[in-house]
């Protein structure tokens, strides 16, 4: 406030609100925009790493179905669907370990029905 010399007038001059905080806002606006194009970036990058995630959990679980599939047909003769060589090794190895273990005997009894 000013008084006019040699005038009953008081002169008041002002700034606007909407002048004073015009670059405030702009700069509000612009950090909002930045941090949202942020925050829209990370949602996208959980979307798609989530989608990695769910895949990979999905061929490990093939992969162990299609692991399991393949013992069975190692251990199976495909002819006759009975045990094979392979299975019998890995059996009588286990059989052995418990008789030596328990010290205990083992009965074994072979017979080639086949004739391969």
């Amino acid at each position: 406030y000013r008084r006019v010399s040699g005038l009953p007038i008081v002169a008041a001059a002002g700034v606007s609100c909407e002048y004073v905080f015009a670059p405030w806002w702009a700069y509000a606006y612009r950090s909002m925009a930045l941090v949202g194009m942020i925050s829209l970036t990370l949602v996208l990058l959980g979307i798609l790493l989530y989608r990695q995630i769910r895949h990979l959990i999905t061929a490990e679980n093939e992969l162990s179905v299609a692991r399991a599939d393949l013992e069975i047909i190692a251990r199976t003769d495909s002819l006759t669907h009975l045990a094979n060589r392979r299975c019998f090794d890995a059996t009588f190895q286990l059989e052995w370990e418990r008789a030596s273990r328990d010290n205990s005997s083992i009965a074994l009894i072979l017979l080639d029905i086949d004739w391969f």
